[in-house]
């Protein structure tokens, strides 16, 4: 089983490959021409798909609307072959929409850079939470068809169990501080600090999740 019970490395590269791509992907796709009428209709749908969250008052009310959301997508990202197309897809979306909120915020003779729009959201802390969770999702599901394929499903499983956990909890966290950052803007930057502490019990959450199945497997 040593090939299956892989070290924390390994799949760390694996996620940083995935998340890596996930930027270069969108960057690429932003370089692809958009239409006026196809930037305002994905805005205005866009507009539509997030009423909720800024009409609603609340830091918990907008926090539980981003999470459902985005773990109903990451849910589904852990499943081989289907979670892989919602990745692609969402991807592909998420950077078209960014692209149109560009284009269509600023007057016609001087547009805002799309790239430039996407790589500013790293500058908050929620986005170095919420898409490195989709990637997760999507390393997880490699793993476990290479668990089917090595018939060593039942180890896996129960690594995926932890991981869906540690992936839900990340996003809750990440949709916490997006409300905060959508309710008190000024203090965007401010969230780093608590984000830090986040991050750090976030890769002591790793390492023990590893050690857990690593231990498990080893028994076995």
């Amino acid at each position: 089983m040593s090939n299956l019970n892989s070290t924390l490395a390994q799949r760390a590269k694996v996620v940083i490959g995935l998340f890596v791509l996930q930027v270069v992907a969108s960057i690429a796709i932003m370089n692809t021409p958009i239409t006026q009428s196809q930037a305002s209709s994905l805005n205005s749908t866009f507009g539509t798909l997030t009423s909720p969250i800024y009409s609603n008052p609340t830091l918990l009310g907008k926090a539980t609307f981003i999470f459902s959301h985005n773990l109903l997508i990451a849910g589904i990202e852990f499943i081989p072959g289907i979670g892989w197309a919602l990745f692609a897809l969402s991807t592909y979306e998420t950077a078209r929409v960014v692209q149109a909120i560009a284009l269509t915020s600023s007057s016609s003779a001087s547009h805002i850079n799309a790239q430039v729009l996407f790589l500013s959201l790293f500058i908050f802390p929620h986005s170095w939470l919420e898409l490195p969770a989709y990637a997760i999702a999507i390393m997880e599901s490699f793993y476990l068809v290479y668990a089917i394929r090595s018939h060593s499903v039942t180890s896996e499983v129960n690594r995926a169990i932890l991981v869906f956990i540690f992936v839900a909890v990340e996003l809750f966290v990440a949709a916490i501080f997006e409300a905060a950052e959508l309710i008190m803007p000024v203090y965007a930057l401010a969230y780093w600090l608590p984000a830090l502490l986040v991050f750090f019990l976030a890769a002591v959450a790793i390492k023990r999740i590893n050690a857990h199945n690593v231990a498990a497997n080893t028994a076995v």
